[in-house]
This record gives C-alpha cells, structure tokens and sequence, in this order.
C-alpha cells in the first residue's frame, strides 16, 4: 500500500475510532461505500493504536449505518443511500483544508443515517500520513 492510498486507523474503545489517510485515500474510501454490495468489501489498512485494525469491512445492507469493531475487523454497514451520505462527509473531508479537515460521526436520538450503538467515528485528513 503506498502512502497516497494509505488509511490508519486508531481505535480508542469504547470512545472512537479514528480514520485517517490522505485526500486520495480519503476519497477511495467514499467510493467504496458508493459502490458496496451486499458482500463484504475489505480494505487493508496500517493500525496505530493500542488495539489492532487491520481491515475495514464495507458491505451493504438494509438498515441505518453500523460501525462495528470485532476481532481485527472495522465493519461499516447499511442502506445504500445511508452510505451515500457518510461517503458525502468523508469527501468533503477529503476536499477540505488539509490542516483543519476532519469530521466527528457519531449518533444521537435522530441521527439521519447512523444507527444507534454505532461505534463514534472520527475522519480525519492528513496528506503526510
């Protein structure tokens, strides 16, 4: 994976877990929920952290987004056009001043596509990463 393409990932349970990578890498990861089915899609990626993420799993289904970790594996689920809107704020992070770019999903009573019980996610751009 070279650095341009590269996602880290920090996961500090049970208060978030933080995706970080370059505009590019950013903006891959967006796609990727675009176009997620309903098999699994996995992403290697560089864990830094105490505790190890070495895959985010992307995979569509029928419900308000997931954010789940278990055993080494990120997983982030749910209806097509829920993933379409995270994708929106993950470029939009992407497309945004790399010294400030970042975003905090996180669920409250409401919250338009993220499910509760979501692990809170933090996106963050870093184009030296």
């Amino acid at each position: 994976m070279n650095k341009q393409t590269e996602l880290k990932v920090f996961l500090e349970l049970p208060a978030h877990v933080e995706v970080e990578g370059s505009s590019a890498a950013l903006r891959n990861l967006a796609e990727s929920f675009r176009t997620a089915t309903g098999n699994a899609t996995s992403w290697q990626v560089t864990s830094a952290g105490p505790d190890e993420v070495h895959v985010i799993s992307v995979r569509r289904t029928d419900s308000l987004v997931q954010i789940r970790y278990s055993s080494g594996a990120l997983s982030i689920e749910g209806a097509q056009s829920k993933l379409d809107v995270l994708a929106d704020n993950i470029e939009y992070v992407a497309f945004s001043d790399p010294n400030s770019a970042h975003i905090h999903v996180e669920h409250h009573e409401g919250h338009p596509y993220l499910a509760p019980g979501s692990i809170p996610l933090v996106v963050s751009r870093d184009d030296d990463a």
